[in-house]
């Protein structure tokens, strides 16, 4: 489903460029990712010919950047996932069934279709190769990732002062999983960074969950990775 090699315990060794002098105040997706003891932020990842992402979006919808080492990767992205985009993929594919294929299917038989219908908003491309970034902003974008050949890379997703309100927006639904697990999130904030979580919606979510949304397979987080996977 989601065929690479991940490698979190050379995380001290991925240091952040120029591009990005985010300082522990200003990003706090670390201690994030520590108190929810799930893996978070920094990713060093190897991955096969035709491997890659499904259809997704990151999880609480942080932003990211992606650079690959070597090899060359395929992009597909869309931030308007509104109910006529949902029901554009959906007379495709049922999306339920869409986020259980794998990036190698979903680019062999769900992306020549969108081509044959007019979605209803707009999709970006892109060809990502040896030396190249992509950025993509916080606020949820759906997208899906195939590797054309043999790829390293590394990815890093941000918590930032800049744009945390749009990912606890994120957080503020309701987990398919259970109500404990979306609390905890905001219950992590609270303790990090108390200024963030009153002028957020976790007060709110906290006090009365039911009042949210509930959470769909498309949404569902890909951070419940323990972080004591073997080496």
């Amino acid at each position: 489903q989601w065929p690479f090699l991940v490698f979190p315990w050379i995380q001290e060794d991925i240091r952040i460029g120029q591009w990005f002098p985010l300082n522990e105040t200003q990003d706090i997706m670390q201690e994030f990712g520590t108190g929810l003891e799930s893996l978070f932020q920094k990713f060093f990842i190897i991955t096969q010919t035709g491997g890659g992402g499904p259809i997704h979006k990151d999880a609480l919808d942080t932003g990211f950047w992606n650079t690959v080492i070597e090899g060359k990767k395929r992009w597909w992205l869309t931030r308007d996932w509104t109910a006529e985009m949902r029901e554009a993929m959906g007379s495709i594919m049922p999306l339920d069934e869409m986020t259980r294929i794998n990036a190698y299917q979903w680019f062999k038989e769900v992306y020549p279709k969108t081509k044959a219908i007019q979605l209803p908003m707009r999709v970006s491309e892109a060809i990502v190769e040896a030396g190249d970034m992509i950025y993509v902003p916080s606020g949820g974008w759906f997208h899906s990732v195939l590797t054309l050949e043999r790829t390293v890379g590394v990815t890093y997703n941000m918590f930032t002062s800049f744009d945390y309100q749009r990912v606890l927006d994120g957080a503020c639904v309701r987990s398919r999983h259970s109500l404990f697990a979306s609390r905890r999130i905001c219950n992590i904030i609270q303790h990090l960074r108390p200024d963030w979580y009153v002028s957020s919606c976790c007060p709110s979510f906290v006090d009365d969950p039911l009042l949210f949304p509930m959470s769909s397979s498309m949404h569902e987080a890909q951070y419940f990775a323990p972080l004591n996977l073997p080496r």
